[in-house]
């Protein structure tokens, strides 16, 4: 059921799906259908049970939720939300979710999987046009998780390797778990796979407290400088881990941001963070992403390219007709030219 009707998608008039394509592939997969044109209102799923949508909220890239309330066709009414698994976990009942779910979480991560968490829960008829997201994505039951295969894009490898060679640095800055970034990062190149590497993540119920681990999970010493300098270890950095480090000790973070390969778990707001700095270091930046949650980073870079016709090719100056990362290195060479 949350994989037929917790989504923004809308069919249009020739019965194609539109909107996000992570959605779009989960709505397939669910079996599920549309009842009418345009954004949904009714959905059959695939067990051919009508789920009418009574209220939505949208996918907020700081909750790192999404929610929506159902009619069952018992007359019921139904919440589902779903997001990252950290953001689930915060607003599950905590008997409800498995012994397991952290590590599980981490798992998939460290696999290369894209891992969406689903929660439930029931409601009163009298709440359902009144209560607030806040109230709605609480004391939730965990139903499960969606596991997408985060496969890297063919041509990648290649696009990096023509970046190094001339003379061009790439990181990852991503909103999917650092464990995700630093897999897709080691197959397309970016990070070396002889080297260990270093992770900073900010400790649970904390905003300052930096705890260093290696990709197993077992406690590590901060790497210093000289270390980080010498090329000994790579670095990756969550999106909390990276503002604990810039309110903790500002100057330390900008020398270490060049040597960041990876920066995980990153907000809309993390992501222009990281943008800012390489800008106020001195380097020509250019950011790529496909999403709404890559507009400010989009903006805030010297050259911003976007592999979307949504949300994010309004912003940039540049948008990749065929959505591929391959477009970078004809900008760079247009540029360079010009």
């Amino acid at each position: 059921m949350a994989m037929s009707c917790c989504h923004s998608l809308a069919r249009s008039k020739t019965g194609a799906l539109i909107g996000n394509h992570v959605d779009r592939n989960m709505f397939v997969a669910s079996g599920a259908r549309f009842e009418g044109e345009g954004a949904a209102t009714v959905i059959t799923d695939g067990n051919g049970n009508k789920l009418e949508i009574v209220r939505h909220f949208d996918f907020d890239h700081h909750r790192m939720t999404q929610s929506v309330i159902v009619k069952l066709s018992d007359g019921k009414y139904v919440a589902f939300v779903k997001g990252s698994g950290e953001s689930i976990s915060k607003i599950c009942i905590p008997d409800s979710l498995p012994s397991d779910f952290q590590a599980s979480l981490s798992e998939s991560a460290a696999a290369g999987i894209y891992q969406i968490s689903v929660a439930s829960k029931y409601m009163d008829a009298a709440s359902v046009a009144t209560i607030t997201r806040d109230e709605l994505e609480n004391d939730c039951s965990f139903v499960g998780v969606l596991n997408f295969l985060n496969a890297i894009r063919e041509e990648t490898p290649d696009v990096i390797r023509q970046l190094s060679g001339g003379n061009v640095e790439s990181i990852v800055v991503t909103g999917d778990h650092t464990l995700t970034g630093i897999r897709i990062a080691r197959e397309a190149g970016i990070l070396s796979s002889d080297k260990p590497t270093i992770i900073g993540k900010v400790a649970e119920g904390s905003v300052d407290n930096i705890i260093w681990t290696d990709e197993s999970g077992a406690l590590a010493d901060m790497p210093t400088m000289d270390r980080l300098e010498e090329d000994e270890v790579e670095l990756a950095l969550s999106g909390a881990a990276w503002v604990a480090l810039r309110m903790i000790d500002p100057k330390l973070a900008k020398n270490m941001a060049p040597f960041v390969r990876v920066f995980g778990r990153c907000t809309p707001h993390d992501k222009v963070s990281v943008v800012d700095t390489f800008v106020e270091l001195g380097f020509v930046t250019l950011m790529c992403g496909d999403g709404g949650n890559d507009c400010g980073a989009l903006k805030a870079a010297h050259v911003g390219v976007a592999l979307s016709d949504a949300e994010a090719s309004i912003v940039a100056p540049f948008t990749s007709l065929d959505r591929t990362i391959s477009s970078v290195v004809e900008v760079l060479r247009e540029g360079r030219c010009a």
